[in-house]
């Protein structure tokens, strides 16, 4: 189980309680089950672009072509998640 969004907003307890759930389910591989709590695809975005800028500017060389979603994916939040096969 996993929980995505912003959990800044919320009861110290219920953080607690959901790192929990987050911990002893960690190796579960039949069912992918995930909560989103306070989420937004705007503020995903926002928050993948700000630490894609952080690491830029670090230090970081990212030249524009190279810019794919592959690249992205390792920032994203849904990368808890796995990627769909049709």
């Amino acid at each position: 189980m996993r929980f995505i969004g912003d959990r800044s907003k919320l009861d110290a307890k219920l953080r607690k309680l959901m790192d929990g759930i987050e911990e002893r389910t960690a190796q579960n591989s039949r069912i992918n089950f995930t909560v989103a709590i306070n989420y937004g695809g705007r503020d995903e975005i926002t928050r993948a672009a700000k630490a894609l800028a952080l690491k830029v500017a670090a230090g970081g060389r990212l030249p524009p072509r190279r810019l794919m979603p592959r690249r992205l994916r390792r920032i994203w939040i849904p990368r808890a998640c796995p990627i769909p096969i049709w």
